[in-house]
């Protein structure tokens, strides 16, 4: 933050944590005009011996921190978000695939390396591995509509995504498919690995190996269970 130019018309900040002491401070310091929640289930709900409760109250805090002028930008298919959004005053644009989201994915299909949809009558081909990158991208879509992007620039634009290195890479080893997927691990992100194993048409095999999650460093034990269970 230190190194923002205050000539800069909009900042983009991360709040990469889940203690909510931490998500006050930020907003105290940062005054969002804006958010970006696609889901709270990534952010280590499952860990909380109050079932993430206090994890969502938090984020209930940084809705509410908005301005009447501004705008949150939500995950539709998320329970948690649906109950605190009642506190946001800005504008609220949900996303997902049900039909009372404002921005909503039809005719969702996934193919090798690539999520194809469409939004109204504007189609996205986004080169992604897993579906579970669809809210992202509509969070995305919705986000560059409140500055003005039209859908058929989002799309353009997103035909050349790259996403983040370690997240669901993809690539073939002497034959062997490898499925990377080595960043900040939670219980979904391992979930979302497992699903794209299970789509890849592959044939032989399938292995998975999987280290320490990071965000389960609290609850080492049961958590690793629980998602070794569903291998």
């Amino acid at each position: 933050m230190l190194d923002w130019n205050l000539t800069d018309p909009f900042s983009v900040v991360e709040f990469s944590t889940c203690e909510p002491e931490n998500i006050e401070s930020l907003i105290k310091i940062c005054r969002p005009t804006g958010a970006v929640l696609p889901r709270l289930a990534e952010k280590g709900m499952e860990l909380r011996n109050d079932g993430g409760e206090s994890i969502a109250y938090a984020h209930a805090a940084l809705l509410s921190a908005l301005p009447g002028d501004g705008f949150a930008i939500l995950g539709g298919g998320d329970i948690w978000l649906r109950k605190i959004a009642r506190s946001c005053r800005a504008k609220v644009v949900w996303v997902g695939r049900s039909g009372d989201c404002d921005l909503a994915a039809r005719d969702v299909e996934v193919r090798l390396g690539r999520i194809l949809f469409r939004v109204t009558n504007e189609k996205f081909n986004v080169p992604v591995w897993g579906r579970h990158h669809l809210n992202s991208v509509l969070a995305a879509i919705a986000v560059g509509r409140e500055f003005g992007v039209s859908l058929a620039e989002a799309s353009r634009r997103l035909s050349n995504m790259k996403s983040l290195p370690e997240c669901c890479r993809v690539a073939d080893l002497r034959g062997i498919t490898v499925i990377e997927d080595s960043g900040s691990a939670s219980p979904e992100s391992v979930r979302a690995a497992f699903e794209l194993l299970r789509d890849l048409d592959a044939r032989g095999r399938r292995i998975v190996v999987c280290g320490e999650m990071h965000d389960a460093s609290g609850h080492p034990a049961p958590i690793h269970r629980k998602v070794g269970g569903e291998v």
